[in-house]
């Protein structure tokens, strides 16, 4: 099961690379407003299925995973956001509020996917 989780995640990744890519290459940021909301979502997602892969194969509590899905997430969405403030590409603090709970949302569907594959209860 790990396998599976790994190449998920590196389907999310390069899925979530390629938003990016073609985000700035294009200015699709900068044109459609919502082109951010995905693009968060498949980043959350990457990570907590690459935490899905790390807590299948170290055979981790469910509740163990969900917390490291959802706190890693934060951590590399708070990480990036600063990055955005930083570098003055950031909508604000409910911009970056949003982002986050974008995040969030795809790190829960990578639980529930977590969740469906070892029939957690």
């Amino acid at each position: 099961m790990p396998l599976l989780f790994n190449a998920l995640a590196l389907a999310a990744v390069c899925a979530t690379g390629a938003m990016h890519w073609f985000g700035i290459i294009d200015s699709l940021y900068w044109t459609y407003d919502w082109w951010d909301v995905p693009t968060h979502m498949l980043g959350g997602l990457t990570i907590g299925l690459w935490v899905g892969a790390v807590a299948s194969r170290a055979q981790l509590p469910p509740i163990r995973t969900l917390l490291y899905m959802v706190g890693l997430t934060l951590a590399v969405g708070g990480a990036w956001e600063a990055w955005e403030s930083i570098e003055g590409l950031s909508g604000g603090f409910a911009d970056s509020v949003m982002d986050l709970g974008n995040d969030s949302i795809g790190a829960f569907v990578a639980w529930m996917l977590y969740a469906a594959f070892f029939r957690v209860r």
